[in-house]
């Protein structure tokens, strides 16, 4: 790698970073991901002078965006974890750790890597008072209000004075499908849940799994989550004596993970001393005194039966690829979105080839690449057109072209609260990441303007733009109307 590439790298994973820590739709997967930072990793080793300010080496992802909501400063920094690929970057990490420790460890903890949104919870005399996403690592978002419709989090524990229990907001496998609101897979669920400006009846779906403690009477990890689940809160924490014992509870989380109901993408191992811990030291973006094993993604082959492309409300086609019928994960699999025409190009699927397979974050089927072309000889069946959504009555709509994307324009005020949990910038956000295009101001090329307040002159949205609608014949709609339009 050159030093450009190495640029261009860095700059490829910032924006990967971004669509999947703010806008919850990633287009790559970890492992595509995680090698790609990998890559970059390679290179500021033997390039030190290369390495950039805002590299995924030196920054965590960071879920902040510019939607109004309250920013909550972390006392303590909030980072992330060196990663794993294989059980001998866990080894190598361990014998490190070991010699430099000499024993003065006291063993190590493990637990499930929780694939959720990290979030930290402030008691103050036995009060919840904040709860804050990790954001940039120095402040997260506020979420206090979100947190408080989950169940699995404690709005009082017996305890004087100040402490922090930090961990993982996720949403369970088993009630993905409950919400009301259309997500791929539960971890775009709990980011998208919680990056709403105002939480809605879905966040009582969320579970919170705790992970760390900070509170100065409390010296080992095993302790801390021993504390947390006497208060009431989820844990998963295990004792691990030494390397040995670590590999053999590694395989026993290997196997348990089919059956685990909530997604996870691997195990984290710790000091479990934790001033032994901190005598390690940390890099911008994680502490030495812990490690992430990630899991090698499950995947499968099968062949494509066929292809339908379903059409949604606004004429967005969605190719859909029907399989011979596949268990991951003890889920049965006959069918994988292939999310656009061009990505199916792309990939090379067609009727009759031979594919591997796998699920997104143990929940979404996805196609990875096509293994074998069709056979000789095989003729394809045409392909069919299937309409899913039919426009809700309620929204005016606007005829659109099949498969092209809409023109937007956002008006009225996004500021409060109640206009459907969106800030101005959320709602360029959703409509950029569902295929759309935002406008500035309205013309003859637009579709629809999208509103924040009842559109009436002197609620947030000017005459002279209502009358440029009106006579333009644009439709004017509520974002919960658009969202029903676009939900293809």
């Amino acid at each position: 790698m050159n030093k450009q590439e190495y640029i261009e790298s860095v700059n490829a994973a910032k924006q990967h970073s971004y669509e999947y820590y703010v806008l919850s739709r990633p287009t790559i997967s970890d492992a595509q991901f995680d090698a790609l930072v990998s890559r970059i990793e390679q290179a500021e080793q033997e390039h030190p002078e290369w390495t950039l300010p805002d590299s995924p080496t030196q920054c965590v992802g960071s879920d902040l965006a510019d939607n109004g909501r309250r920013l909550v400063r972390h006392r303590t920094m909030m980072l992330s974890c060196q990663k794993a690929q294989t059980t001998d970057a866990v080894t190598k990490w361990l014998d490190t750790t070991e010699r430099i420790l000499n024993g003065s460890g006291n063993g190590y903890v493990t637990e499930w890597k929780m694939d959720g949104i990290s979030c930290s919870l402030v008691y103050q005399e036995g009060c919840l008072v904040s709860a804050a996403t990790r954001g940039d690592k120095t402040q997260g978002q506020d979420i206090l209000q979100h947190v408080g419709m989950m169940k699995s989090v404690p709005q009082h524990i017996n305890l004087y004075g100040r402490v922090e229990v930090r961990g993982e907001i996720v949403c369970p496998k088993a009630e993905l499908a409950h919400l009301s609101s259309s997500y791929k897979d539960c971890r775009s669920a709990a980011s998208g849940l919680c990056n709403q400006l105002a939480p809605t009846s879905d966040n009582a779906f969320l579970v919170f799994v705790a992970w760390e403690v900070l509170a100065d009477y409390i010296t080992t990890e095993h302790g801390a989550m021993a504390w947390a689940e006497g208060m009431g809160f989820i844990c998963n924490c295990r004792c691990v004596k030494d390397v040995k014992e670590l590999s053999d509870i590694l395989k026993d989380y290997e196997r348990e993970r089919e059956s685990l109901e909530y997604p996870t993408d691997g195990v984290v191992v710790k000091v479990n001393d934790k001033a032994a811990a901190m005598s390690l030291g940390q890099t911008e973006h994680h502490p030495k005194g812990n490690i992430a094993y990630k899991f090698a993604a499950q995947t499968t082959q099968t062949r494509v039966l066929r292809i339908e492309i379903s059409v949604g409300a606004t004429g967005r086609r969605t190719p859909v690829a029907w399989l011979e019928p596949v268990t991951i994960l003890g889920r049965t699999i006959e069918k994988a979105s292939l999310g656009s025409e061009a990505k199916m190009q792309e990939l090379g699927v067609t009727e009759g080839c031979t594919v591997e397979i796998g699920l997104s974050n143990d929940v979404t089927p996805k196609i990875y690449r096509v293994t074998a072309a069709a056979p000789a000889g095989h003729v394809s069946s045409p392909v069919v057109e299937v309409n899913t959504v039919i426009s809700p009555t309620a929204c005016p709509a606007k005829p659109a072209v099949a498969g092209q994307p809409l023109n937007i324009v956002i008006s009225g005020c996004f500021t409060s609260s109640a206009i459907d949990g969106y800030g101005r910038d959320a709602a360029k956000q959703f409509i950029l990441s569902a295929g759309h295009k935002v406008q500035s101001g309205v013309c003859k090329s637009t579709d629809y303007m999208v509103v924040g307040t009842a559109a009436v002159p002197g609620r947030g949205v000017g005459p002279s733009k209502l009358a440029q609608c009106k006579s333009l014949g644009i439709p004017v709609v509520t974002m919960s109307e658009f969202k029903q339009l676009v939900a293809c």
